[in-house]
């Protein structure tokens, strides 16, 4: 009872303000959180992309790999039949030159 108006305005006006701020803060706490959160998200998206970017390289690596160790296998084999294709072929001089050898030798 012994509360006057101007008091009880005076008081009204502090919990407004008090009120308003309290909202101020909670406004800019939820922008705050949105906006955290946005930046999380953009950071996972492109730590996704850049994973999805060194699997490619590391897939195209691999790829150029066997593809060399392929072409390395198949030269290889390539030299092998050259070279018995080779060894047949002075098996048959070194045959050839016994048996004029012999032939001649009257053996």
């Amino acid at each position: 009872q012994g509360v006057s108006r101007a008091e009880k305005r005076k008081h009204a006006k502090k919990v407004k303000r008090s009120q308003h701020r309290r909202q101020v803060a909670l406004a800019a706490l939820a922008r705050t959180e949105e906006e955290g959160e946005a930046a999380f998200s953009e950071a996972e998206r492109r730590a996704e992309e850049e994973h999805a970017r060194q699997e490619k390289e590391w897939l195209e690596r691999e790829r150029v790999v066997q593809e060399a160790l392929t072409q390395r296998r198949k030269e290889e084999e390539e030299r092998a039949r050259e070279q018995e294709e080779e060894d047949a072929r002075l098996r048959d001089v070194r045959n050839t030159l016994q048996e004029v050898f012999l032939a001649r030798t009257g053996g």
